[in-house]
């Protein structure tokens, strides 16, 4: 055998060999597809999908086995380095060069609805209703309209000092939060599309590559390895929170609920429980194989493009903050709760479709998926020992669940 494929092959097994203890903190590996290189991660957990952004296309996986992704199809193709996606009802928006809008209703056979090209180079999106939200690595922030998705058009822009590299939007999308590296963090009014105004910004020591927000609460990822967290609950005048340093050069950041997930490039990724956002603490790490680009979470699963080594999927801290003394968080109801053979599960406002319901037990561990047909549905406990279980939802592209105590 060639010894040189013999050392390329004692290099990839190298590589994706489970982390040591101490390079990892409640999280361990659960599966991979080792293809890349990828820079970008966007899932539709509903359908148990993955999209995988490598350079000059996508792939799209099926995890509903998170130990064994397959990859379903690579027929999107695009014409450069994709570096960011969103996907929202069956489209997935891609920044690779330009705008890219696919139809994924056929996950195996996506089709291309429609593209916009940028005058420089797409680098971040975040979507709203049919709004898209784009940032041009010299050019700023382009807002576009997707009403129709053959023929997307740009009705207002703004430029912007720095390399503008991602945009991540308010509750209300009246403000976009920009990343704009060396011009730190802005801060553009764009309640009126046509004319987006700047409204503050705040200078990080280190350039700014990444922001994911929640509430009133901004979280940056800098380069010069700090994650920064500002209030911006007047957005004219953002404030420093907190600044906790990190190993190496964080990439990207993922707010959901009171986790906050940091692909942190050659250190892997962390996650930091920001329920105190004046003093983030880390509950959870692992030292991925290659380097760490992008970042993604559903329930305990954590989604990420890792380079060299494709798609990367861990379990770690179930990201569910739960209210005292009360088994419902944001309109998901339990009855009974503790319960012993069955369990009755209802989400307020649920529209009339099917939901996907996932199970995990106190230490995170992912242990069914059930489904909520209108919101409602009840469910067999008699397979599960004694003790305390979290169920989780999406609504509304929020993260929505629970605590279940089992009492035998």
């Amino acid at each position: 055998m060639d010894r040189s494929f013999i050392a390329a092959l004692l290099v990839l097994v190298t590589a994706l060999a489970p982390a040591s203890p101490a390079d990892s903190l409640n999280c361990r590996l659960a599966g991979n597809w080792p293809f890349g290189p990828t820079m970008a991660v966007a899932c539709d957990p509903a359908r148990n999908l993955v999209f995988l952004g490598a350079g000059g296309g996508v792939y799209v996986l099926n995890v509903a086995d998170p130990t064994e992704p397959a990859l379903l199809s690579e027929g999107i193709r695009t014409a450069g380095r994709v570096k960011d996606m969103v996907h929202t009802g069956n489209r997935l928006y891609s920044a690779s060069g330009g705008l890219y809008i696919h139809n994924t209703e056929s996950p195996g056979n996506p089709v291309q609805l429609g593209e916009l090209s940028s005058p420089r180079d797409a680098s971040g999106l975040a979507v709203a209703g049919n709004r898209v939200y784009v940032t041009d690595t010299r050019f700023g922030l382009r807002v576009v309209d997707v009403s129709d998705p053959a023929r997307p058009e740009e009705v207002g822009s703004i430029q912007l000092p720095g390399s503008t590299l991602g945009v991540a939007l308010s509750a209300d999308a009246n403000h976009a939060f920009i990343a704009s590296d060396t011009a730190g963090f802005r801060v553009v009014d764009v309640s009126d599309p046509a004319d987006p105004v700047e409204l503050g910004y705040y200078l990080a020591p280190g350039s700014v590559r990444e922001v994911s927000g929640r509430d009133n609460l901004a979280f940056l990822a800098c380069d010069d390895s700090a994650l920064v967290i500002l209030d911006i609950s007047d957005p004219a005048s953002p404030v420093v929170v907190s600044r906790t340093m990190i190993p190496d050069t964080p990439l990207g950041v993922h707010a959901d609920g009171h986790l906050v997930y940091v692909a942190n490039h050659r250190d892997g990724f962390r996650v930091f429980d920001c329920t105190d956002p004046a003093g983030p603490e880390l509950v959870g790490h692992y030292d991925t194989p290659w380097q760490c680009y992008d970042i993604r979470v559903h329930g305990s699963l954590i989604y990420i493009a890792d380079w060299g080594c494709g798609l990367q999927v861990y379990e770690g801290p179930v990201g569910i903050a739960e209210e005292p003394e009360s088994g419902r968080l944001r309109g998901l109801d339990l009855y009974p709760n503790p319960a012993a053979g069955r369990v009755a599960v209802r989400l307020g406002s649920a529209g009339p479709g099917a939901q996907a319901l996932l199970l995990y037990d106190a230490s995170g561990r992912y242990r069914a998926r059930w489904t909520l047909t209108g919101g409602r549905g009840e469910f067999d406990l008699r397979a599960l020992g004694a003790g305390v279980y979290y169920l989780r939802t999406e609504q509304h592209d929020t993260a929505v669940g629970a605590r279940l105590v089992i009492a035998r």
